[in-house]
C-alpha cells in the first residue's frame, strides 16, 4: 500500500494563519475583534481528533494521565472557591489549550519529509517579513515600545520578543548540526532590528543566555574549544551591535531616558522590576519580582491554599466571556499583567509549582535523549532548538504570559509535537526484530 503524502494538519495551519494575520488589522479596526476567535476554534477542533486517534489507533500517553488528574485537582479547587463554572472552564482554556496543541501533533502521522527545513524558512520569512512592518510602522510615527509591533499588532512585544527568540534557537539548532553559523547571523541582525524598534530588552539578554548553551553543548560534543572561537567572536560582536542599535532607536532618539546597559545596574533593576506602577488609566503593571512577591504572599493564607492554590482560572479574565477569576476579584487594586509563574502560583500553588518544573525536566529529558540516538538530520536540528528553549523555560514563565503568547506557542507545541513523535517512531523501528525493520506504519 502506497503511503499518503505527509502535509501540516490544516488545523494549525488556520490557527497560525489567524493569530499572524488578525493581530494588525484587528488593532487598525480592519477587521472585528471576532476574528482571533477563528484560532480559538480550531485549536478546539482538535480535541475530537485527538481524542478518536487514542481511541482508535495510539492508545493513551502517559503525559495525557498527568494532565487529566492536575486539570481535575484544579477545576475542583476553583468551584470549592466558589468560581463560577464559566471562568473555570476559561482557566483551563488558557492552561492547557497548547498542551493540546502538542498532543495534536504528536499524534499526527504524515508530516512532510523536509518539515523541519519548512518551520525554519516559515519562521525567517515572518521575522523578515515583521522587520518590514516595524520600519513602516516607525516611519509612519509610531514611537518604539509595546504597540511597535508589527504583525503582533497592539501591545503585541510579548508575542514578538518570544517569537524572536524561538527562531534564535532554530539557528542555533543549525549551528549545533551543521557548524555553519550564517544563520545565527541573519537571525540576530533581523532581532536586533526588530527588538530595538519595539524596544525590547529581553533579546539581547536571552541571546548571551541561549548561546553560552549551544556554546557548552558544542564544546560537549565536539570536544575542541578552538572549533567555537569563530562563533564566539561572532555572536558577541552581534550581541554587541544589538546593543547599539537599541540605544540609538531608543535612547539616542529620545524614546527613553536610559540606555539598555543602564537597567543592567542593580538598583535600577530593583527598581524595574520590584515594583508596581500606576498609569494615567489608573491601572497598575507589576514587575517581574514584583509579581512573585505578590503571589506568594497572596497563597500563604492557609495551608490548603498553599498547597493547591485558588483553582484554574483564578488569575484569569476574558472580557468576551464576562468572567474574572477569584484571585483577580479579591485583590483591592486592579493590575492589568502579570507572568505564568504568578498565574501558577495562584492557581495551582506550590504543588502546582512542583508539577510545573517536573514537567520542564521531562521535557528536557526526552530532548536529550533524542539527541543522543541522532545528532545530525533535520530532526536533531529541531531538537537542539527545542531543548535550548526549554532550558530557559523558568526564565520565559519569569518573563511574561507565556503560555498565552499564541504565535511562538504555536510552533513551539507543535515542533514538540513533532520531534517527540519522530522518537516514538525510531523507538517501535528499533524494538522490532532484524527481518521487520523494513515495515512502515501506515495511516
Amino acid at each position: 500500500m502506497k503511503q499518503r503524502a505527509g502535509a501540516i494538519p490544516l488545523l494549525l495551519v488556520l490557527a497560525l494563519a489567524t493569530d499572524l494575520l488578525t493581530p494588525l488589522a484587528i488593532w487598525k479596526g480592519i477587521i472585528p475583534a471576532q476574528a482571533r476567535w477563528i484560532s480559538h476554534a480550531a485549536i478546539a477542533g482538535m480535541i475530537p481528533v485527538v481524542y478518536t486517534r487514542m481511541l482508535l489507533a495510539y492508545g493513551v500517553p502517559r503525559v495525557v494521565c498527568v494532565a487529566l488528574m492536575a486539570s481535575g485537582v484544579g477545576v475542583a479547587v476553583a468551584l470549592l472557591q466558589g468560581q463560577g463554572l464559566v471562568a473555570t472552564a476559561w482557566g483551563w482554556w488558557v492552561m492547557f489549550q497548547f498542551p493540546l496543541v502538542g498532543l495534536y501533533a504528536y499524534l499526527w502521522r504524515r508530516w512532510p519529509e523536509r518539515f523541519v527545513e519548512h518551520l525554519y524558512r516559515f519562521c525567517i520569512i515572518v521575522l523578515g517579513v515583521q522587520v518590514v512592518v516595524q520600519s513602516g510602522q516607525y516611519s509612519l510615527g509610531q514611537a518604539p515600545g509595546d504597540d511597535l509591533a508589527g504583525l503582533f499588532g497592539w501591545h503585541g512585544t510579548g508575542d514578538l520578543a518570544v517569537f524572536i527568540v524561538f527562531v534564535y534557537c532554530l539557528a542555533l539548532g543549525r549551528w549545533l548540526t551543521s557548524e555553519r553559523w550564517g544563520s545565527v547571523v541573519l537571525v540576530l541582525a533581523l532581532g536586533s532590528l526588530s527588538s530595538a524598534l519595539g524596544e525590547m530588552k529581553l533579546f539581547p539578554y536571552s541571546v548571551v543566555a541561549l548561546s553560552m548553551l549551544a556554546v557548552i553543548i558544542m564544546a560537549v560534543q565536539k570536544r575542541s574549544l578552538t572549533r567555537l572561537i569563530p562563533f564566539v567572536a561572532v555572536a558577541a560582536g552581534m550581541i554587541f551591535v544589538s546593543v547599539l542599535v537599541y540605544d540609538r532607536v531608543v535612547y539616542s532618539g529620545g524614546f527613553s531616558s536610559r540606555s539598555l546597559m543602564a537597567y543592567a545596574k542593580k538598583d535600577r533593576l530593583d527598581r524595574y522590576l520590584g515594583s508596581a506602577t500606576r498609569d494615567e488609566r489608573g491601572l497598575y503593571y507589576m514587575g517581574r519580582n514584583y509579581a512573585l512577591m505578590h503571589g506568594w504572599d497572596t497563597i500563604r493564607k492557609d495551608n490548603f491554599t498553599l498547597l493547591c492554590g485558588f483553582g484554574l482560572g483564578a488569575r484569569n479574565e476574558s472580557q468576551t466571556l464576562g468572567t474574572a477569576g477569584t484571585a483577580l476579584r479579591r485583590e483591592n487594586f486592579s493590575f492589568t499583567s502579570g507572568t505564568n509563574l504568578l498565574i501558577v502560583m495562584q492557581e495551582m500553588g506550590v504543588l502546582g509549582l512542583i508539577l510545573l518544573a517536573t514537567a520542564v525536566a521531562w521535557v528536557v529529558q526526552a530532548l536529550l535523549k533524542g539527541v543522543q540516538q541522532d545528532r545530525e538530520s533535520g530532526v536533531a536540528q529541531l531538537r537542539y532548538a527545542l531543548l535550548l528553549f526549554s532550558l530557559l523555560w523558568p526564565l520565559w514563565f519569569w518573563y511574561n504570559k507565556v503560555l498565552t503568547l499564541r504565535v511562538p506557542m504555536l510552533l513551539y507545541w507543535m515542533a514538540l509535537g513533532y520531534v517527540l513523535s519522530e522518537s516514538s517512531r525510531w523507538m517501535a523501528k528499533t524494538s522490532r526484530p532484524a527481518g521487520q525493520l523494513q515495515v512502515e506504519h501506515q495511516d
